[in-house]
Parts: C-alpha cells; structure tokens; sequence
C-alpha cells in the first residue's frame, strides 16, 4: 500500500512506516511542492 504523509504530520511518522515495510513518501521529499495529481 502507497501512502503519502501530509506536511502537518511529523517527518518520523514516514520513516516509522518505510520502517514497517510500506511505501511511503513525505510531502517534504516531493520533488516540487506544488499541488499533486495522483491518478491510477
């Protein structure tokens, strides 16, 4: 499962669930941090 961690929850947080084996990315890693389309 694919999960993005939003800019008001802790950078820990992402790095507690990469941990746990999920992917996860930090609005903070983005490469812009502009507005993000995620389509399937």
């Amino acid at each position: 499962m694919k999960f993005i961690v939003g800019a008001q929850l802790p950078f820990a947080l992402s790095k507690l669930l990469k941990k746990k084996g999920f992917d996860v990315i930090h609005t903070d890693d983005l490469p812009n941090k502009e507005l993000l389309l995620i389509t399937k």
